[in-house]
């Protein structure tokens, strides 16, 4: 058990390594008040037990599951874990993260904002993983109830630029903050603005303008060496010129 392999171990006779990780946490962030064992698994459909220390200075750490249960044994303090949480780890076979990491890439797919903006949270964490992602990398939900939005941090860069502009924007509306809408709206990418041309002339039924709208789309995107990000994040010598992508298609 841990406990035997705990009580086996020595540090050159200073004490127990859990006690000197104690020793090194109190003397910084105080007396230690509670270890928690928690769910960090963020979508509904996993677990991955994992731990959480607190202070009583109100700081806490997360930790491994291993960590906390260490650190409750060797300061005496108690060691929580919720009834349900308790419940389902007993009856749960095996997580779903080994499924998990053999997805395939699927960001690419979201095509739109208000695709993006009908994802779950486990949709998005499906998404996250699929981009390669480290699971150990995701929100904890207990993070996510008090931070919303830390999937989107996690998944809004690897999206389509169009895509994730048009969320933020959104997302600021939403907000109330119309200065920032402006300010997105203002450094919309030359794609993206033949991406709402094209829009607008399809909502108008003009054929010919979107067709035409369109092949400019095709051809700034044919010139990125990475359409999915915003433009100057990374050098533009790797991009070609557009007038040269024109001449390629016309010949």
């Amino acid at each position: 058990s841990k406990r035997t392999i705990y009580e086996a171990v020595k540090f050159g006779g200073r004490g127990k390594p859990y006690q000197l990780l104690l020793d090194a946490l109190t003397k910084e962030l105080g007396e230690l008040r509670e270890a928690i064992l928690e769910d960090a698994w963020p979508a509904s459909d996993g677990i991955r037990l994992e731990g959480l220390v607190s202070f009583d200075t109100g700081a806490q750490i997360e930790c491994f599951a291993d960590e906390a249960l260490g650190l409750a044994l060797v300061s005496s303090c108690p060691l929580a874990i919720r009834r349900d949480l308790f419940e389902k780890m007993s009856a749960i076979e095996s997580t779903t993260e080994e499924v998990r990491s053999k997805t395939e890439k699927q960001t690419d797919l979201i095509k739109t904002a208000a695709e993006y903006l009908a994802l779950t949270n486990d949709e998005k964490v499906n998404l996250i993983l699929s981009a390669n992602i480290p699971s150990d990398n995701l929100p904890r939900p207990r993070k996510l109830e008090q931070e919303p939005d830390a999937l989107d941090l996690m998944l809004l860069p690897l999206v389509d630029e169009i895509v994730r502009r048009e969320v933020l924007i959104e997302k600021a509306i939403s907000a109330g903050d119309i200065q920032t809408a402006a300010r997105l709206t203002a450094e919309k990418s030359e794609r993206h603005r033949a991406y709402d041309a094209a829009v607008e002339a399809s909502e108008w039924g003009d054929l010919s303008a979107e067709v035409k709208a369109r092949d400019e789309m095709a051809i700034l995107e044919a010139a990125r060496a990475d359409p999915t990000q915003d433009p100057g994040s990374y050098s533009t010598f790797l991009d070609r010129d557009p007038w040269y992508e024109e001449q390629l298609r016309r010949n």
